[in-house]
């Protein structure tokens, strides 16, 4: 008996044999947003747009999530409050957060988790060091 697995990426067309059966799928199977805010990102794109509570909407024949943009989720809030809608067929991946405030506190609290990349050949700094010799006169090289 072989097992047959099959990947599909949120926005790629699944091959022909299978697009039946995954339409099927997506008819019953639509992921609900509500009250949510969704980090999108689109294909060749590198950021992410924010939408608060998208619902799944037809327009012209393309499948659209449509919802608004979130407070507090620009640097000067122009747009916030406004409708937006992004075609979900040019939809890369998406992360869902509970709310504007679990989006902003996750990136407020990022960390680092691989050391910084050291430059080949250059000895690790001692900044207690340096900062004790800045008040000392320079010494002249031997």
């Amino acid at each position: 008996m072989t097992e047959n697995h099959s990947v599909v990426a949120i926005g790629a067309t699944a091959p022909q044999p299978h697009a039946g059966r995954w339409g099927r799928h997506m008819k019953t199977n639509i992921p609900r947003f509500d009250d949510k805010v969704v980090s999108v990102v689109c294909a060749n794109e590198d950021t992410g747009q924010l939408i608060y509570s998208p619902q799944f909407e037809r327009q012209g024949g393309r499948m659209f999530i449509v919802g608004s943009v979130p407070n507090e989720s620009s640097q000067d809030n122009w747009m916030e409050g406004l409708t937006t809608a992004i075609a979900w067929d040019t939809v890369q991946d998406y992360v869902v957060f509970d709310s504007m405030a679990d989006f902003i506190q996750r990136l407020k609290s990022r960390k680092r988790r691989w050391p910084r990349k050291t430059i080949v050949n250059e000895p690790p700094r001692n900044r207690m060091k340096e900062r004790r010799q800045r008040g000392k006169p320079q010494q002249p090289p031997p």
